[in-house]
């Protein structure tokens, strides 16, 4: 065992999916806290559906084990709550089925399309279980709840959640991978006799199906103040082939396809064009803020309030005439948005979480032993 004060690791289950309509966000999260619990001494497990623009070669590669769900076909259009690409009770029958009788004690939840209908049942197979939310719209049935959201309050799942849930809530809680930490310092050296901003970050995410990084990039060009372009893309994005075809001879875009170094490519930016999403806390740790675009409804919550705490500029329509008065904007108190940013979170959100796992387990124990 790594250093915790549990007497045994836990087998820990992680049910969350990408694919070219989910995107990449809620594995790329839930890997993290995978991370710090296996250093921690802990067993993972993910279980994931194979659908197009998954990432379970990836998770392999991590050297996680990854239970494949049968294939069917992937959801490209309609709301989160059909994400699943199934009926939830057929969803849940299949993960019954892949376990194998085989016990959790720990089963991770991140799944918009999954609520408390299908964790209520889960607990056939998992003693507890521990939810990712960000938009406090479904009703959970869980342990412990983790909303990492900037101004999230207890009373925003009031009605969502049960009396036993521990809510972990807030910037505190933030799920970032190390290299992000680790970058954190050189990002901020970077920036230090930056009086404005003359380099820009765009990325839209992973998958981007919307295609907002190609009409960025296309706009971001157009700005004469802006002396480098930096574009983070996979190779899920629709619009890959049109990208690197278009601008892989610009010499004012550094493109890069399926980094492995993402915090050194971002910490080389002095601000961000992108979505209010999870990269968000990625560009905060780093310093860097933003101007962001909420394509989706969900996003205006979070757009709201990165805006009302002054590290980003949120525009309504992606168009050189508000992107360069969001730049003025940003450059009028440049240094003051770096430090507002810096102070966001400290990084240590992913092991705040384990302990609380932890803590879980111990108490519990605790208990079961005073009932002897």
């Amino acid at each position: 065992m790594a250093s915790n004060d549990l007497t045994e690791a836990l087998n820990i289950g992680f049910r969350a999916d990408a694919s070219i309509r989910i995107g990449s966000g809620h594995i790329m999260r839930c890997l993290t806290l995978a991370d710090k619990l296996r250093e921690r001494g802990h067993r993972c497990t993910f279980i994931c559906r194979p659908f197009e623009g998954n990432l379970i070669e990836y998770i392999r590669k991590l050297s996680f084990e990854v239970i494949v769900l049968p294939w069917i076909p992937t959801p490209t259009g309609g709301s989160e709550a059909q994400w699943l690409g199934c009926a939830w009770g057929l969803d849940l029958s299949e993960v019954r089925t892949s376990l194998a009788k085989r016990q959790l004690e720990w089963l991770v939840v991140d799944h918009y399309a999954i609520d408390y209908r299908w964790e209520s049942e889960a607990y056939g197979f998992s003693k507890n279980l521990l939810v990712l939310d960000d938009k406090a719209q479904n009703k959970h049935n869980c342990e412990i709840l983790l909303d990492p959201n900037l101004g999230r309050e207890i009373s925003d799942y009031q009605d969502l959640t049960t009396s036993k849930t521990l809510h972990l809530l807030g910037p505190a809680f933030i799920l970032l991978r190390n290299e992000f930490i680790k970058q954190r310092t050189v990002s901020v050296d970077g920036k230090k006799n930056a009086g404005s901003a003359s380099s820009v970050l765009v990325c839209f995410g992973g998958s981007d199906p919307q295609g907002l990084t190609l009409t960025a990039l296309n706009i971001a060009v157009n700005l004469e103040d802006i002396k480098k372009i930096i574009v983070l893309i996979t190779s899920n994005n629709k619009d890959a082939e049109k990208i690197v075809a278009q601008y892989r001879n610009s010499e004012k875009v550094d493109l890069y396809l399926n980094a492995s170094d993402i915090a050194k490519v971002m910490a080389e930016s002095d601000l961000a064009i992108g979505a209010p999403g999870g990269m968000s806390w990625e560009r905060c740790i780093l310093g860097i803020p933003s101007i962001v675009f909420p394509f989706a409804q969900n996003q205006r919550y979070i757009a709201n309030k990165l805006e009302s705490h002054n590290i980003a500029v949120t525009i309504d329509t992606l168009s050189l005439g508000e992107i360069r008065s969001a730049i003025a904007r940003i450059n009028h108190d440049y240094k003051g948005m770096v430090e507002r940013c810096l102070k966001v979170c400290d990084g240590k959100g992913a092991l705040r979480v384990v302990k609380a796992i932890e803590n879980y387990e111990l108490k519990k124990n605790r208990n079961t032993d005073r009932a002897i």
